[in-house]
């Protein structure tokens, strides 16, 4: 699946899964973040990888301490983004674990998980 793949389906879950939760009436989701921020929340890939001699991908040299949602946030940030979108692409994957998450990271950080567990399903015959 290519990178412009995985995010066109993971912002189709996100804005699902977001009409869903705001339909029972308990959910407000701010729709404007959620789908800025799942469209932008690999944008971080660009510092964290580099082609490597073989034709596929590797990590940066010293981006191996930091992964692409903190980096995608600090490019959002420096790029005049407001901080909430910030926060959605930092916290959408493992980083956003130790933090409190906004409704909208929440569901980008399933929303983006699903794809990928779904494979890992599909590889195992699931």
């Amino acid at each position: 699946m290519s990178l412009v793949e995985h995010t066109k389906i993971v912002t189709d879950i996100a804005i699902y899964m977001a009409k869903r939760l705001m339909e029972t009436g308990f959910f407000e989701v701010n729709m404007d973040e959620l789908i800025s921020a799942a469209i932008l929340h690999d944008i971080g890939e660009a510092l964290e990888f580099e082609p490597d001699p073989k034709g596929g991908v590797r990590k940066r040299w010293g981006r191996r301490l930091l992964r692409h949602p903190l980096l995608g946030g600090a490019l959002a940030l420096k790029h005049g983004l407001p901080p909430r979108i910030a926060h959605i692409i930092s916290a959408h994957s493992r980083e956003g674990d130790l933090t409190e998450r906004t409704v909208e990271a929440v569901i980008l950080y399933h929303a983006d998980w699903t794809p990928y567990d779904c494979l890992k399903a599909k590889k195992l015959g699931g």
